[in-house]
């Protein structure tokens, strides 16, 4: 029970009224007032209950408002002969709704109609209309009447009729209330007016509904309006924020949210700067007041996502104001341009590029317009042509690239204006010379192109030069080399062969040719090194060129060999230009050696001549000569390595001397033959020959020798070998040098030879080797006395030496031989 016991029924009816006026003024939307009306809708349902309840509980009567329709509003004291019988069966219930349908025409406000059902008890009603509409009716009833007598007999067989529990219907109609006619009079009058006052109020408050219809027009239509607002709100494409005074967020929309991937309740009221990346926090501390002073704000910053990516962020903000002017709230929209700046960022990248690369490349570069007007010029450009990039923008091209023919000094066609109309790539011709603003001339190469857009018009021309002097000195220096010797600076074979074709002609017969050799090239490089090979060489080179006249042709044609044309000279003349070559060799010298060349020649005097058949003679010629001339020059260069060596160690001059000697006594005692004891004499002197190719430091050395020199020092058993192989009347000492290191184990060098495979001589050079170094003054090691020299080759026989030749060694060393 929600009643209020104590409050006069019109009191509450007024209360109820405000809430039943805007229970119209909230549900009335039609645009005129012909429009059906529901009782539901102009009553507070809930007021009128409690009142009727505390109408039931002050009198115990029941009541009910019931809207046209049938449908029950407000209901109290209904009694359970009703509501637990009668509603209950389909019968009696149509009993019941024939007595709501009948009670429910009365149609007059003030007025009641009463009526018996079918089932035996008593209704009243009293319509309740509102502007001329019934829209419903207040029900008294489900009563007796005192003065009625009570046919109990009547409700036993309707009990039986409906299938009712006899004992708890008959219970249930003892409980319905008796009331005197004057009562019900009275209540029922009680009823109709407050009938009559809900149509009255419900009236009044429909009259104020038509009133209220314009602004509730006007109100739909700003509902309509914030609906627009709302929906932009909510599906812009932009983000939308609102901050307080002091930067907190008081609204966002859901674009907002998605940019950055945040749930509302994760952002509203949290401090905007919450929010940006790091170094734009102390930024928005103090732009934040400007904006609000100035009303206004355009900005870029970088804000952070939910999973902490970064977004740069376009902010365009206004203050909002209340009706005082008063700061109300900014309203701020924010657009994600990332994308946009990557994209700024990848062209400012892209132009620098191209800057960085235009101004980098070693290439000069000019750009000018469609005008041939100057537009951009690098930094070569620049120092090529004088002029600076303010000095040439807009001026014509030919004013800034001045080019002129290399030989005939007339000025070239403007490139530029070649390529505007042709809309083609050009190149510059040959032999360009560029002017430079401070009169500088160099020789060029380039080529202009057009620049053209996606349209395909040509928007301007782009030149690309270069100074050309360099590379055609290069290019000179390729040309040289091609046709030259690199060592002696003659001409090469190239070069001879096309001379020979260009000189083979009856103008230039006779024609001599000559072929020449350098002898002991080899064994100067083996002896003395590459560096004198070369020297030898380079000599040769200049005696010939310098005993040559101004036409004929001198080239080296391979590593010793050089070849001579002689145009027009026949073969006495020939060989007077030969004998002059050898007088002016043996002014010369190599490591105190004089040059030695051999010669051969041939002369075509017609064309019957092969000329290359002449060529074969005198290379044949040539090495007739070589074979008498090379071996008495490898003798005397072997004397003369021989005689280097001593020079550069006193003490190897001895060590030789003494070696050979012991060589000789060994081999005499070993019953040897006279020319093996002479040649065997004759390797003990130049055993060490291969030391030639030693440093005087390493030769000479007081200490001990690191492994590096040691490592050095071992080689000079396969120079030694070398140096003796260029002379064939010494193959077999040559065998015995590089020998003598070997040792009768197998662990000596270079070839690790063992016992007899080592030749007979370099074993017994090896003992005489070792017994003389032990006995000698050495720096790093004492001398030895012979008994101390001999208990260690006696130590190492079977090891290093040969044990029956360290026996015999011993034997003349000690006398008992």
């Amino acid at each position: 029970m929600n009643g209020e016991p104590g409050k006069h029924p019109e009191t509450v009816l007024k209360a109820s009224a405000a809430t039943a006026d805007q229970q119209l003024t909230a549900t009335i939307e039609a645009p005129n007032g012909d429009d059906e009306l529901e009782l539901a809708e102009i009553i507070d349902v809930a007021a009128v209950q409690s009142l009727l309840e505390n109408f039931h509980q002050i009198t115990g009567m029941l009541a009910a408002i019931v809207d046209s329709k049938g449908q029950v509003l407000v209901s109290v004291g209904w009694q359970d002969i009703c509501t637990k019988f009668h509603r209950c069966h389909p019968e009696t219930a149509r009993n019941c709704v024939e007595s709501d349908t009948l009670l429910a025409r009365a149609t007059e406000p003030g007025t009641f109609l009463s009526y018996r059902c079918k089932n035996g008890m008593w209704d009243m009603s009293s319509p309740i209309v509102v502007a001329g509409q019934q829209l419903g009716n207040i029900y008294f009833g489900q009563f007796i009447y005192a003065d009625e007598a009570l046919d109990q007999e009547f409700f036993r067989q309707q009990a039986r009729r409906y299938g009712f529990d006899e004992a708890a219907y008959l219970a249930a109609l003892d409980r319905v209330p008796r009331y005197d006619r004057e009562t019900v009079k009275a209540v029922m009058s009680y009823h109709a007016k407050l009938g009559a006052m809900i149509s009255d109020l419900g009236f009044h408050n429909f009259s104020l509904a038509r009133m209220l219809r314009e602004q509730q027009r006007v109100e739909a239509e700003l509902r309509e309006s914030e609906e627009r607002f709302k929906m932009l709100f909510t599906k812009a494409p932009l983000g939308y924020q609102s901050l307080d005074f002091d930067g907190h967020f008081i609204e966002v929309n859901p674009k907002w949210l998605e940019i950055l991937g945040y749930q509302k309740a994760e952002v509203i009221g949290k401090w905007f700067g919450d929010f940006l990346c790091p170094e734009y926090v102390e930024g928005f501390r103090k732009r934040f007041p400007l904006f609000k002073a100035q009303g206004y704000i355009h900005s870029e910053f970088e804000m952070k996502t939910k999973d902490g990516q970064r977004l740069t962020i376009a902010f365009d903000g206004k203050i909002g104001y209340d009706a005082d002017g008063a700061f109300k709230q900014t309203h701020c929209i924010l657009q994600d341009i990332t994308q946009q700046k990557t994209f700024e960022n990848q062209l400012y990248n892209e132009k620098e590029l191209f800057r960085t690369t235009l101004f980098s490349i070693g290439d000069a570069v000019i750009s000018t317009d469609t005008q041939g007007r100057v537009l951009i010029m690098n930094k070569v450009a620049q120092q090529l042509t004088g002029w600076t990039q303010d000095q040439a923008l807009g001026q014509p091209i030919e004013a800034v690239f001045q080019i002129i023919n290399e030989f005939t000094r007339e000025s070239c066609d403007n490139p530029v204006a070649k390529v505007l109309a042709s809309k083609t790539i050009i190149e510059l011709a040959n032999h360009t010379l560029l002017i430079a603003k401070d009169g500088v001339e160099r020789v060029i190469e380039d080529s202009a192109a057009p620049i053209i857009d996606e349209q395909g018009q040509v928007t301007g021309v782009v030149l690309v030069f270069r100074d050309f002097t360099e590379k055609r000195k290069n290019l000179d220096q390729i040309a040289y080399l091609s046709f030259h010797d690199h060592l002696t600076g003659l001409y090469n074979r190239r070069f001879y062969e096309e001379e020979l074709v260009r000189l083979d002609n009856p103008r230039n017969w006779p024609l001599s040719i000559v072929m020449s050799d350098v002898n002991g090239l080899k064994l100067i490089n083996d002896s003395f090194g590459h560096a004198s090979g070369d020297q030898l060489l380079i000599k040769t080179a200049k005696v010939l060129t310098d005993a040559c006249r101004a036409d004929d042709i001198v080239a080296r044609i391979g590593g010793d060999e050089f070849i001579m044309l002689f145009p027009r000279t026949d073969a006495l003349e020939a060989a007077k230009l030969i004998n002059r070559i050898k007088e002016l060799l043996q002014k010369e010298s190599i490591e105190g050696l004089e040059i030695s060349v051999s010669f051969g020649s041939e002369t075509k005097t017609s064309a019957a001549d092969d000329i290359h058949e002449l060529f074969k003679k005198a290379e044949d010629m040539m090495y007739h000569d070589k074979l008498y001339e090379g071996p008495s020059i490898k003798g005397r260069v072997i004397d003369n390595i021989v005689a280097a060596l001593h020079q550069k160690s006193n003490r190897e001059e001895v060590h030789a001397r003494q070696v050979s000697e012991r060589c000789e006594r060994i081999g005499a005692a070993l019953g040897m033959e006279a020319y093996q004891i002479k040649e065997l004499k004759a390797f003990g002197l130049l055993h060490d020959i291969g030391k030639i190719a030693i440093s005087d430091t390493i030769l000479n050395k007081p200490g001990q020798l690191s492994d590096a020199e040691w490592l050095e020092m071992k080689n000079h058993a396969e120079v030694g070998y070398r140096i003796l192989c260029t002379n064939n009347e010494l193959t077999a000492i040559a065998d015995y040098v590089l020998a003598h290191h070997e040792r009768w184990d197998g662990s000596g060098y270079p070839k690790g030879l063992k016992a007899d495979a080592i030749p007979l001589p370099a074993r017994i050079c090896a003992i005489a080797d070792a017994y003389d170094a032990m006995t000698s003054d050495r720096s790093y090691k004492p001398v030895l006395s012979p008994e101390a020299a001999i208990a260690e080759l006696q130590n190492h026989a079977g090891s290093q030496f040969d044990p029956e030749l360290v026996l015999v060694f011993v034997g003349l060393v000690s006398g008992t031989a």
